[in-house]
């Protein structure tokens, strides 16, 4: 495998490079673990490369990890929703605005059936909800001052549009992600009767978290209109799930970091022997 320090890679075609974040750019705790990926990237956009970011996080949480990597491409975000361009610093949302009202009361639906759910499956615990900046949150190692054992969801304060929400419990002086309950969770809330309809549920055991959606517009269908308008040669998406292979399935080239789930793996053109950070520089080297 080639590394940065061999003979630079030749850009003859327009290339796009869209990069997941979390278990991508970033592990569970959202730090990075390799500090050279951004050198690299620097090095590849001066070639021509474009470097965008197609995530679930908000805005706000966006904008640090694209500067800390230096991307200066489009910032897609919430699932789809809008993407954020950093050359004209404005915000393009891709449903018309009636739509968006109906996508922010799913979302407001959601978290209402989220709590009722966790207080039905676990009757005898206190659920405690607290809307929070989540990213800052676990990458400090948040202590724990609730009851032993209540549980504690961490919903991102800053989504406008969709639902993250960790879920925790509280242990002694720490809070410890749910990640075995967070699939029976999942499964709960895609079959309750009182589900919004066109909402839809993810969960990631590794960072033990509930994500919740509308279905109006996705990933996918937020890169077709980025690919349409800027007219891309070739397009290579970095990502961790299968919804990152969706993503671009048809008409791009997937790579996975090796941390990346069983399904991603087999569904990548190539899977980085590195995990993370690392295993995103590795790939870069498959770039053409």
């Amino acid at each position: 495998m080639p590394n940065s320090s061999k003979k630079p890679v030749s850009v003859t075609t327009k290339s796009l490079v869209v990069l997941d974040i979390d278990g991508t750019l970033l592990d569970e705790e959202y730090q990075s673990n390799y500090p050279d990926l951004t050198s690299e990237i620097t090095r590849l956009s001066a070639l021509g490369v474009s470097f965008c970011i197609n995530s679930n996080r908000a805005l706000h949480d966006l904008l640090p990890v694209a500067q800390q990597f230096n991307i200066t491409g489009p910032l897609i975000g919430e699932n789809g929703i809008f993407v954020y361009d950093p050359t004209t610093n404005s915000t393009g949302y891709l449903l018309p605005k009636e739509m968006l009202g109906e996508v922010e009361s799913i979302k407001e639906n959601a978290e209402k059936l989220l709590y009722a759910v966790l207080q039905e499956q676990f009757p005898n615990t206190v659920v405690h909800w607290i809307d929070e900046n989540t990213v800052e949150a676990i990458s400090h190692h948040q202590s724990s001052m609730f009851e032993e054992d209540s549980i504690v969801v961490l919903n991102n304060k800053y989504r406008q549009y969709t639902v993250s929400a960790h879920l925790k419990q509280s242990k002694a002086t720490r809070l410890i992600s749910m990640t075995e309950q967070v699939s029976k969770v999942a499964e709960l809330l895609s079959n309750h009767p009182s589900l919004p309809i066109n909402c839809t549920v993810n969960y990631s055991q590794a960072f033990g978290n509930i994500l919740m959606h509308s279905n109006f517009i996705s990933k996918r269908t937020a890169l077709q209109k980025l690919r349409e308008i800027k007219m891309y040669d070739q397009i290579y998406v970095i990502g961790d799930e299968l919804n990152d292979f969706e993503m671009v399935d048809g008409f791009g080239t997937f790579l996975a970091p090796n941390n990346a789930e069983q399904m991603a793996k087999h569904a990548a053109k190539h899977v980085a022997k590195a995990r993370y950070t690392e295993g995103v520089h590795e790939l870069l080297q498959f770039i053409k």
